[in-house]
């Protein structure tokens, strides 16, 4: 048996009876959280595990949980009502309790002659109305290429046989909404066209109903295909899920699994969910390692199981035939999000945790300030090495137990497997963007006879500036500066007990960071800039790394919220801000646009962002912000596109250069190409209508290449538009 593993973004409704889901957000539920069975051993197939990357998910996400299944009946009804509602008009005129007294009667009475069943048969069908269509526009060519004796003959007969065809469905439907007193755009549209019979217009009548039915089929098409595959999709959503036990970033490891069958809504964030084969995949993706089997089937209709390997898009829902995969993602919180985006001109990044890993390693450990000999029986004997970098490290790791500040992590994790004198905590002070301060016991001071001592540990300013003598505190900047270990390192520092220790710690720049950085500055052309609360010499050494010129350091929280504003004043436009979330909060609520790495943000940070990465990366940015201004793009197109229409349509036909019939066909045609423009949505993003143009040309001739060689097209990249 195999089995296929998936980190997901959202609890995305789709049908896998157990998954490896990575969340974004805390569950809808959380009073209901239970675990409903131990952790089970499982031995896997020893086949390759398949790792996806979500892509970006660009819709707000809404709570499921176990409480949809309950309210189904109730949602499947009001699609229907909605549908109704809507367009006034629809399959089911015979379901007399949807109608008031007027619109029953009418009913009735048409029932009773037949209308009803007639009007049924010609109602929205795609064929019926091309034929309709065809037929009036043979007939409006008639004068130009028939006899004028036989024209007008010819022209009458076409528009008696085709107007029926949507006239029929149009009367029944105007006749209901009349008497039930809805007058709605069907109403009216049914009223102008009948009209026109009695002006001698009927061929213009005739064209009016047949463009006003196709683009109502069309929008018919896309809009209720989408709300019966998410109805589809919440039927099969399942009720449990398996959840993997997993060591933090570690890759997961197909011989040693164990995992708890839990509710779905008890999902948290960072969970890890195992699908097993022949199961969906939770959400939209990429292949981030390994290879395995998908069907896309009953998604887009592809019959042929699709091989999908690193790099590769796997949309929501696709069910995994066989082998291992992981699914990450980011979050937006609303389409508002969308327009934002494609306004902002600048981006401003945070250096520790989001350009580089976040990873800090310590290095060094150097007693730089008032670390005296100490007199004994023996003479002189230094207090510095190893004893004081132990009580050094003993009580940084004291301080910063449980925190999530990289710093804090990196002393904790460098504590590890090291005899240290035991240090305790009686009081505790955390000041953000400063450091912390704390009274501890396990130290001897030497002027306290308490056996407590104060003790502080952040940056070199905040402990510098502890010292009241000028003297001293320049004493201690200038140790720091004349450092052996240079000043390329991370640093901070500790004071306890007038005795100041500088640890050094190293942190690399993330991978692809400085082709997202060139992508955004050349593609994108948004001004660039870092800003860190470290120190000059580390802010720079990373900047050039990923080649960023525009440099803010040593900056405080409210120092970063300060600059955030005053850029977005400077430039015109928005900024968008990217954060791991600590320390970043108040200029991520400033931005225009924040964006925070989730798995690393504060609840704080979590929930003041705009969008939220759930790949520990920054490499999808680009990809947000250039859909956000394809999607722009396409609203602003399709309105310029409709207008242009009503405008080239109307105006001739008032001065009388058009015909009306052809003025109509105008008209109603341009819905079908907003339609059809808004379709552009699948594709790809791209930073320019070349680009775009140029994609658009490229899928026309793969498609028609393949339909002439008689293959199935691979239409997974639709599913997911990456």
């Amino acid at each position: 048996m195999q089995f296929l593993i998936a980190s997901a973004s959202v609890s995305s409704p789709v049908p896998p009876s157990a998954h490896l889901l990575r969340l974004s957000r805390p569950p809808p539920f959380p009073h209901l959280r239970r675990r409903c069975s131990p952790p089970k051993p499982l031995a896997l197939n020893p086949r390759p595990p398949l790792l996806i990357a979500r892509r970006p998910l660009l819709f707000t996400p809404r709570a499921h949980g176990g409480h949809h299944h309950h309210h189904h009946g109730d949602d499947h009804h009001h699609g229907h009502e909605h549908h109704h509602h809507h367009h006034g008009h629809g399959h089911g005129h015979h379901g007399l309790e949807m109608h008031g007294a007027g619109g029953a009667a009418v009913m009735r009475l048409a029932k009773a002659i037949g209308w009803a069943d007639v009007a049924d048969a010609l109602r929205e069908h795609l064929q019926v109305c091309c034929i309709s269509l065809g037929l009036l526009l043979i007939a409006a060519i008639c004068p130009h290429v028939a006899l004028l004796n036989s024209a007008k003959r010819l022209q009458d007969a076409l528009i008696a046989v085709a107007f029926p065809l949507v006239g029929v469905s149009a009367a029944l439907d105007a006749l209901v909404n009349i008497a039930d007193g809805r007058i709605n755009i069907h109403v009216l549209m049914a009223l102008a066209a009948f009209a026109s019979i009695f002006m001698g217009n009927a061929l213009e009548g005739g064209l009016l109903l047949a463009m006003f039915n196709l683009a109502h089929i069309a929008e018919e098409y896309f809009t209720s295909k989408s709300m019966v595959d998410v109805r589809e999709l919440k039927e099969n959503h399942p009720e449990f899920a398996l959840l993997l036990e997993t060591k933090g970033d570690e890759p997961v490891q197909s011989s040693n699994l164990t995992y708890t069958k839990v509710p779905v809504h008890d999902l948290e964030v960072g969970s890890h969910i195992l699908v097993r084969a022949g199961e969906a995949v939770p959400v939209d993706g990429e292949v981030y390692q390994g290879s395995s089997t998908v069907t896309i089937e009953h998604l887009t209709g592809e019959t042929k199981p699709l091989e999908r390997t690193m790099g590769d898009a796997i949309p929501g829902g696709a069910r995994n035939l066989e082998g291992m995969m992981i699914v990450k993602g980011i979050l937006l919180k609303g389409g508002h999000v969308l327009d934002a985006l494609a306004s902002c001109q600048s981006v401003a990044f945070d250096k520790t945790g989001t350009l580089t890993t976040g990873k800090l390693t310590c290095k060094a450990i150097e007693p730089i300030h008032g670390h005296l000999g100490v007199e004994n029986g023996l003479g002189n004997s230094s207090c510095c090495t190893p004893n004081c970098e132990s009580e050094a490290l003993a009580v940084a790791a004291a301080m910063e137990k449980g925190t999530t500040h990289p710093i804090g992590r990196a002393v904790l994790d460098h504590s590890v497997g090291k005899e240290l004198p035991v240090v305790s905590v009686e009081s505790f002070e955390c000041l953000p963007g400063r450091g912390v301060a704390a009274t501890l016991s396990g130290v001897k001071a030497r002027n306290d006879e308490s056996g407590l001592a104060k003790a502080s540990i952040g940056s070199v300013e905040y402990i510098s500036s502890l010292y009241r003598s000028n003297g001293e505190s320049e004493q201690i900047k200038q140790a720091v500066k004349s450092s052996a270990y240079g000043p390329e390192f991370v640093q901070a520092a500790l004071s306890v007990d007038k005795k100041v220790t500088l640890f050094h710690f190293e942190d690399e720049p993330r991978p692809g960071v400085c082709e997202v950085i060139s992508t955004l500055r050349e593609k994108a052309k948004l001004r660039i800039m870092m800003l860190t609360g470290d120190h000059e010499s580390s802010a720079l050494r990373v900047a050039k790394a990923v080649c960023i010129d525009e440099v803010h350091y040593s900056l405080k929280p409210e120092d970063k919220l300060n600059k955030v504003k005053a850029v977005s004043r400077e430039g015109g436009g928005g900024l968008i801000m990217v954060g791991d979330g600590i320390n970043d909060a108040p200029a991520l609520a400033a931005a225009t646009v924040g964006i925070v790495l989730a798995q690393r943000a504060s609840a704080t940070a979590v929930a003041v962002a705009d969008a939220l990465l759930l790949q520990d990366n920054i490499c999808v940015v680009p990809f947000c912000i250039a859909k956000a201004r394809q999607t722009t793009s396409l609203v602003k197109q399709s309105v310029a596109l409709a207008l242009t229409c009503i405008v080239f349509a109307a105006l001739p036909s008032v001065l009388g250069f058009l015909p009306l019939w052809l003025t109509v066909l105008l008209h109603e045609g341009g819905t079908l190409l907003v339609c059809l423009n808004s379709i552009r949505a699948l594709n790809t993003p791209t930073w320019s209508l070349a680009d775009d143009v140029r994609q658009l040309f490229d899928g026309l001739r793969n498609y028609i290449s393949e339909k002439l060689n008689g293959s199935s097209p691979n239409r997974v990249a639709n599913a997911v538009p990456l």
